[in-house]
């Protein structure tokens, strides 16, 4: 018992002990209780603006984030610096499309959400984001909410070459383009491409889709949103054969699509219906076919860059590879091959002078290499990344 006492003795000799201290001290004890002013809000981190920093060798990493699908993303990263290469974020929600226009100050997110997360209500927008802040400012409701929602690529959103229209690609399954004007930030049209998918730009004001029957279709718009004048090529992909890729690279006004079985196919798009060019068989007599998730890409040069891979057999076209083909379609020659330090999955060249390439390495994080020496100069990670598939090189529309 005389245990179980003891504690309770020394609480009151410790309050005796307190009650014996000067009157200045109770006086502070007395305000410290019962001071009932706010405290000053404390500073736990700091956002800050990019203010126009982008340069030539910043790149854009959308981050489909396959697990967790409505937390996607897209990344700012700086690839030439040798630290602080993560610049930024913004949301990119269920396999997202992401563009940057070259002559507004504006980033653009083609996202769906669900009223309860993964379920309830629907809606589609084409989500605004300023440039420098990466912050939300204004929306764009899709009235059909018809997003498609196929696994993220760069032509599923794309905008007219002079800027005034984004075109959302759309499926319900029948394929279409949602028009939006970018001044207005209204839809004001919705073509109906008839079997035709994606939309890559096309002349000033008109976007082209790859066709089921293995032509090209294109589509002029009015300075409404109208269809002024379409188009259609002749049949030039083998899609039963051989088909192409659905990632590309434009140099000018023509755009080139890899094959799965290793030739590079040309068509020059513009104002008239899309011309085909003939077929560059590069690959030709290797055992090296183009493979990855986005496995191909071009440089200000007007160089083609093709991820390749070794021993590649029928369905390993997303497999990605470990060596890259520069490639001249001018004068249909192989420049040179870089050896890649790993398999790798999606590459990206920067625009501009002294190049940077930067690749989607095995493990989901980031390689850059000097396109001067073809060398690896560094590896980005530890930003949470859980798979940035598609790649933008920063465009700045000087």
């Amino acid at each position: 018992m005389r245990l179980r006492s003891l504690p309770v003795l020394i609480v009151v000799a410790l309050a005796v002990t307190s009650c014996n201290n000067s009157s200045d001290d109770a006086s502070k004890s007395a305000t410290i209780g019962t001071d009932s002013s706010p405290l000053e809000p404390e500073e736990i981190g700091k956002s800050e603006t990019l203010n126009g920093e982008y340069d030539n060798h910043w790149f854009f990493a959308h981050d489909a984030n396959f697990n967790t699908l409505a937390i996607g993303k897209v990344m700012v990263i700086d690839a030439g610096a040798k630290s602080r290469n993560y610049r930024g974020a913004f949301d990119a929600a269920q396999f997202a499309s992401f563009v940057q226009s070259p002559l507004r100050n504006e980033l653009y997110v083609a996202e769906t959400y669900y009223s309860r997360g993964t379920r309830g209500d629907r809606t589609d927008t084409l989500t605004i984001y300023d440039r420098d802040t990466l912050k939300p400012v204004s929306e764009v409701l899709l009235p059909n909410n018809n997003r498609a929602q196929n696994v993220t690529q760069k032509a599923a959103l794309s905008l007219t070459g002079n800027g005034k229209f984004a075109l959302v690609y759309t499926f319900t399954p029948a394929t279409g383009v949602a028009v939006i004007d970018l001044d207005s930030r209204k839809v004001v049209n919705e073509v109906d491409t008839g079997g035709c998918i994606l939309a890559y730009p096309a002349g000033p004001q008109g976007f082209a889709s790859l066709c089921g029957d293995g032509t090209m279709a294109s589509f002029n718009l009015g300075n409404s949103g109208e269809v002024a004048q379409r188009g259609e090529s002749k049949p030039f992909n083998d899609i039963d054969k051989n088909p192409l890729f659905t990632m590309s690279t434009a140099v000018g006004d023509v755009v080139y699509f890899p094959s799965f079985e290793g030739y590079l196919q040309g068509v020059r798009l513009g104002e008239k219906a899309p011309a085909p060019l003939d077929k560059w068989y590069f690959a030709k007599g290797s055992d090296r076919k183009p493979s990855g998730w986005q496995m191909v890409s071009g440089d200000s040069g007007g160089l083609v860059y093709v991820l390749m891979r070794a021993n590649a057999k029928p369905g390993d076209h997303k497999s990605g590879g470990g060596e890259v083909w520069v490639l001249d379609p001018e004068v249909r020659k192989i420049v040179r091959k870089i050896k890649l330090v790993e398999n790798s999955v999606s590459i990206e060249v920067s625009h501009g002078d002294e190049p940077l390439m930067l690749v989607t390495n095995g493990s989901m994080a980031l390689d850059v290499y000097d396109l001067q020496t073809d060398k690896k100069v560094r590896t980005i990670g530890g930003f949470a990344a859980a798979m940035p598939l598609v790649l933008h090189a920063f465009e700045s529309g000087k």
